[in-house]
């Protein structure tokens, strides 16, 4: 229901439901909720998904719904985000990145390929052992050495915390 409301929200405020809109855009969202005392998090994902980076190394990767949010088209309700339950241990961290960092092409080959979730993945796998800031700032280097001169294609946007 919220993911629904949120849909609306950016499509009214956008100008999107009107017949003449000219303008198409929408947006990925996330949503988490944590129970500490239960040592759980809810998550639901609209285009974003979450990496679980575990004390021992280990890195699950939730997925997000393949629907975007606000466009004039709005999703139909089997596309839209469905709430994970996901059970945490103390020291546990956790990352969201946008398709900004995920697409941006880049790397020392003469064509250009994205950076793309399985490297994230090896390289969060790399970090587990490291705090929030140690990993926010060993993703923003990865990042622009992948980027090297090329151009930026999109907005990145990393989250990353710990619990």
């Amino acid at each position: 229901m919220l993911f629904r409301s949120l849909d609306y929200l950016v499509r009214t405020g956008l100008n999107q439901d009107a017949e003449d809109s000219e303008s198409d855009d929408g947006c990925d969202a996330a949503i988490v909720r944590i129970d500490r005392e239960a040592r759980q998090m809810e998550f639901a994902g609209a285009k974003l998904g979450l990496f679980h980076l575990r004390a021992d190394g280990s890195v699950q990767r939730h997925t997000g719904s393949r629907a975007s949010l606000g466009y004039r088209q709005p999703p139909d309700e089997e596309e839209l985000p469905v709430s994970q339950t996901i059970t945490y241990a103390p020291g546990d961290r956790f990352v969201i990145v946008t398709d900004g960092f995920t697409d941006q092409p880049g790397g020392d080959k003469t064509t250009p390929v994205a950076f793309g979730y399985r490297r994230i993945e090896r390289l969060l796998s790399d970090m587990c052992g490291q705090n929030a800031d140690e990993i926010s700032q060993g993703l923003r280097e990865a990042f622009h050495r992948w980027q090297g001169t090329r151009q930026r294609r999109d907005d990145v946007t990393v989250v990353v915390f710990s619990l």
